[in-house]
């Protein structure tokens, strides 16, 4: 249609093409894991082996796409993760100290678990829990708040901390 902007024409020029139906099959079929990844590391209470686990098992189903593009993504998924120097050390951690064996070891050696290696087993990998406190905490600041005594701020944070675990249990 004449009237049609520049932009609207390319739309339906694009849409009307014979592969499309096919070209966005192939994209739910490979893609959507992406998204199914995201929104389990954004859950709360995980083990940071699940949820490196989970990760891993996404990039390797990236990268074993059967696609004519396969090696210019998997160069972006090695650029995207080489930007991350800390994914190695959390590799390292998620492997080594909380499997089965790596306990069992430092139970028979040490006859206690490492504290330090403890505090990482629940250890987020995303920001999206310290996002949440922010949202929930954010009325300690404000200015009906200015006279919060150290007793009332102990309690405000308590019943904040049960409404959060009964809202995470439900």
């Amino acid at each position: 249609m004449e009237s049609d902007a520049k932009s609207v024409s390319d739309c339906k020029s694009i849409v009307s093409k014979n592969n499309m139906a096919s070209d966005l099959k192939f994209i739910e079929t490979n893609f959507t894991k992406i998204a199914e990844t995201i929104k389990y590391l954004e859950g709360q209470n995980l083990k940071l082996t699940d949820t490196f686990e989970k990760f891993q098992t996404t990039v390797n189903s990236l990268k074993n796409i059967d696609w004519q593009y396969r090696d210019l993504l998997n160069k972006k998924i090695d650029a995207i993760l080489n930007r991350n120097p800390d994914l190695k050390t959390i590799e390292k951690i998620a492997r080594q100290v909380f499997t089965t064996e790596s306990i069992l070891e430092n139970l028979l050696l040490s006859k206690k678990i490492s504290t330090l290696s403890h505090y990482f087993e629940y250890s987020p990998v995303t920001s999206c829990d310290v996002e949440r406190s922010f949202s929930r905490f954010k009325d300690i600041l404000s200015a009906k708040r200015s006279n919060f005594t150290e007793k009332n701020l102990e309690q405000f944070l308590i019943i904040n901390a049960y409404i959060c675990a009964q809202l995470s249990n439900n």
